[in-house]
């Protein structure tokens, strides 16, 4: 493993805490200045992932900052990596940022594609720059666990959604101890997402068999041991978006979202899938939502976890015509009750959420009316209070990019992040 990022670039200059803007500081969300980013995505530790605006293609465009506990950026550091750029949190202090390094530009431009991986202390900022041996291959999904084990899904489609089981060709790379280099865990066709379990166990999800237009939902769990089990059957479906959670017992939680229907399962280590158990269902299209509101990269469905194991999962539900989030704690494999997320009277769908060990959380959701809103609790027990204003309804984060959700270790602040924002809130 090589060290060509560049650490001669100093620390962002001139960064200060904007004491407002339109509907977001009064509401208790202190914005950081913009970074002039076409997107980002926060870690718990404060480490988020920045593709610069207006640079060129194949130049390296991504970039790593570190936040404080304020949320002010302390460190900055340029990485050799494209978008789009993902980050995610491994060990006690460490940090991943993973996306695509492009080697030429012009018609060669994906053919010479490969995935760059950028590994090193969240702290610090010291990272250290791979590439993995996958030319054509675009960054799908990053997952790391306390151990140490950082997971890597690629795939030759940008979008899993661009092409059908004979045109994706995927991977998942596995690094399951510390210095060690990746390798490959899984090569298929198709894999749509993955979850890293807490002791390097797997499960990876897909869609087979495509016929009509449709294909079968399949989950394949791999043992700590590397042995891939069976995969097993959940449903069918054509536009599968998933989540999954695997614990610190081998326990897995997996949901989906595929046309009309949101579903969630679980299954004990190493064993079956329980009958899946529907959400939301309804003949309202994720197409008609997306255009009829000017909402893209919806989240239908997140399940957030801890290291501890704390989980909860937020989905979009649909009562009768209206739109609205909720949610419900994930207590040994079952869900609890169901709160509503979203105020009487007004309609959103989830746009993602985060919780902490202590059981702090955040959802973040697309208010059709005020735009990006966060909801906040402080404890497991507590419901959420009413979201509040992270920005405005006509933001081109409501548009073009999906926001994230992050919560610190913790449980002292969340963070939501957008397109060329980033939100901190501090909680009790």
């Amino acid at each position: 493993m090589n060290t060509r990022i560049s650490t001669g670039i100093a620390l962002i200059s001139a960064l200060v805490l904007l004491s407002t803007t339109a509907n977001a500081g009064a509401s208790g969300w202190t914005p950081t200045p913009d970074f002039d980013a076409s997107s980002n995505q926060v870690s718990p530790f404060g480490s988020v992932a920045v593709t610069a605006r207006g640079t060129a293609v194949a130049s390296g465009d991504g970039v790593a900052l570190t936040l404080g506990a304020s949320g002010r950026v302390v460190k900055s550091r340029r990485l050799p990596i494209d978008a789009p750029l993902h980050v995610t949190t491994f060990g006690s202090d460490n940090v991943v940022f993973a996306g695509t390094v492009y080697a030429k530009k012009g018609p060669q431009l994906l053919a010479t594609s490969r995935p760059g991986v950028a590994l090193g202390s969240a702290s610090s900022g010291r990272l250290q720059f791979t590439t993995l041996p996958a030319t054509g291959q675009f960054v799908v999904r990053v997952a790391g666990n306390r151990r140490g084990d950082v997971a890597i899904l690629t795939s030759s489609c940008n979008s899993i959604a661009q092409g059908t089981e004979s045109l994706c060709k995927s991977a998942i790379w596995l690094r399951d101890a510390p210095g060690k280099q990746f390798r490959r865990a899984l090569t298929r066709p198709r894999i749509e997402d993955l979850a890293l379990g807490a002791r390097g166990d797997l499960l990876m999800m897909s869609t087979v068999n495509w016929k009509a237009g449709r294909g079968d939902i399949v989950a394949r769990y791999r043992t700590t041991a590397g042995t891939w089990q069976p995969q097993q059957k959940l449903g069918t479906g054509s536009d599968t978006r998933f989540q999954a959670f695997i614990d610190r017992r081998g326990r897995q939680l997996l949901a989906w979202h595929d046309g009309d229907t949101t579903a969630f399962t679980s299954a004990a280590a190493g064993g079956r899938f329980a009958p899946a158990a529907v959400l939301t269902k309804s003949n309202l299209l994720v197409e008609d939502l997306e255009a009829g509101n000017a909402v893209t990269g919806t989240q239908f469905v997140r399940i957030a976890a801890a290291p501890n194991d704390r989980a909860m999962i937020a989905w979009t539900h649909v009562d009768g015509d209206r739109y609205v989030v909720r949610s419900a704690n994930i207590v040994d494999r079952a869900l609890g009750a169901a709160q509503d997320v979203t105020p009487v009277g007004q309609q959103a769908v989830l746009a993602d959420a985060a919780v902490a060990s202590n059981g702090s959380a955040v959802v973040l959701s697309h208010d059709f009316d005020l735009g990006i809103v966060g909801a906040t609790r402080l404890r497991a027990a507590d419901v959420f209070g009413a979201p509040e204003s992270v920005t405005t309804r006509y933001s081109t984060a409501i548009t073009s990019n999906r926001a994230t959700a992050a919560i610190r270790p913790d449980g002292k602040t969340a963070y939501a992040s957008f397109q060329g924002n980033l939100v901190s809130h501090m909680l009790p």
